[in-house]
């Protein structure tokens, strides 16, 4: 597969030699596109619960080894070359259980590399953006691209060409591998081969991009309607396997630009309350809050796992929901967790942990139960994500650096990428242990 892939990518890098490349960067739209929520205003975060704030004991921590469990993993990297940028993914999927490591590509797995790619055959872990001022469909005329390489957005009718963001060609190969890492696991369950209580997967249970808040204006659709597709595809993966009595949580961990909590009003009147305040919050991150109340809460000087929730999240905003017509957004479940690295520290990890409704009911105390049975006290989070989260930055490392030098050999590549090949190389030894 790696072979035909190569070859493919020596095949259209000699034909462009006479193609006249486009030297101003691709279209940038970074406030709209790249990660980062923006349902401020247009959703609501309501309280389930009149007691939203529990704390878990230490000694529950890893005493519960009944949940079986799965986790997903995704990393993605962008290599940047004169007329040709390529996003290359990975994704892992580990099932602690059963000791199993299935990744794609496959570097680590025990089954069959033939197996792997036939399972993800018609799933892309490469993106091929061309810069060129010719017509991208009569260059690649009568050139092979398997299913490994995708040219074209999601919303199917856009080339990755010099028009489209680079950095939304990244994300929605990433995007779509994990996706297709949850389809395979569906696959497994209705054939009877695997069992799982939940799936954890690194990241929302479904995304909420800026983008796809903005109305139908050029040159926003074709990212908005990439987005419906894919993220059409993951929420009916996540319904199928919880058609199959399997949860699917989505862990995120990044914070600082998440702003839900200081419009909830159960937050607004505990933080009164333990900082004697009137008033309403301000808008801040959800980290800083998560933080503020649990510094304050610390208990004889010893601190402990905080479980804030459950909050229920609905998006009420026209153009998102617009997406889903003739329905709206499925609401999310929503906790935020604490988790000190031990008793003894100020350190800690605060994550949000999200799911679709059906997950919760089945599984109402799945939280408490994640962080019980997957806690990681060197690091304050599930100890299962730092697993899949080494091993598919590995594999997209070790892709990243095999392309590289192919685009080496034919062009000669920018400043910014030879940087990040040397970072790559020193990421990857620590990562390998070296």
């Amino acid at each position: 597969m790696i072979a035909e892939i190569i070859e493919a990518l020596r095949y259209i890098i000699n034909r462009m030699k006479n193609e006249v490349i486009r030297e101003r960067p691709e279209v940038d739209l970074l406030e709209f596109i790249q990660s980062g929520e923006d349902d401020d205003g247009v959703s609501i975060l309501k309280s389930l619960n009149s007691r939203i704030l529990h704390v878990i004991p230490w000694n529950k921590l890893r005493n519960n080894y009944s949940l079986a469990y799965t986790v997903i993993d995704g990393s993605s990297r962008l290599i940047r070359g004169r007329g040709v940028n390529l996003g290359v993914a990975s994704v892992v999927i580990f099932l602690p259980h059963n000791n199993i490591i299935i990744d794609f590509p496959p570097y680590f797995t025990r089954l069959t590399h033939s197996r792997i790619y036939e399972k993800f055959n018609l799933t892309p872990f490469i993106g091929l953006q061309l810069r060129i001022r010719g017509n991208i469909s009569a260059l690649l005329r009568d050139v092979y691209l398997n299913n490994a390489i995708r040219i074209k957005s999601y919303n199917d009718v856009d080339f990755y060409d010099s028009e489209y963001n680079v950095f939304q060609m990244v994300d929605e190969i990433r995007f779509s591998l994990e996706t297709a890492a949850l389809k395979f696991i569906a696959e497994l369950v209705k054939d009877g081969q695997m069992f799982s209580s939940i799936v954890i997967i690194d990241g929302p249970v479904y995304p909420t991009p800026r983008v796809c808040f903005r109305k139908d204006d050029p040159p926003y659709v074709k990212y908005k309607m990439a987005y419906k597709r894919l993220i059409m595809e993951r929420i009916n993966v996540v319904r199928e396997l919880e058609s199959h009595g399997i949860g699917v949580v989505g862990i995120v961990k990044r914070l600082s630009d998440s702003y839900k909590l200081y419009r909830n009003a159960e937050i607004n009147e505990l933080f009164s309350k333990i900082f004697g305040f009137k008033g309403r919050l301000e808008k801040v991150p959800d980290d800083w809050i998560i933080n503020e109340i649990s510094n304050k809460l610390k208990l004889h000087k010893l601190r402990f796992p905080l479980c804030f929730g459950p909050f229920s999240l609905e998006i009420f905003d026209k153009n998102f929901n617009a997406l889903f017509s003739p329905k709206k957004a499925p609401e999310k479940i929503m906790f935020y967790a604490h988790i000190p690295y031990n008793p003894f520290v100020s350190h800690a990890s605060i994550v949000r942990i999200e799911m679709l409704k059906k997950t919760f009911e089945m599984y109402p105390n799945v939280v408490d139960l994640i962080i019980a049975t997957t806690f990681d006290p060197k690091r304050g989070i599930p100890a299962s994500l730092s697993i899949t989260d080494r091993l598919s930055r590995i594999g997209s490392a070790k892709l990243f650096l095999e392309l590289s030098s192919i685009l080496e050999q034919y062009m000669i590549l920018p400043y910014e990428t030879k940087l990040d090949i040397d970072q790559t190389k020193r990421e990857l030894e620590e990562l390998l242990g070296f």
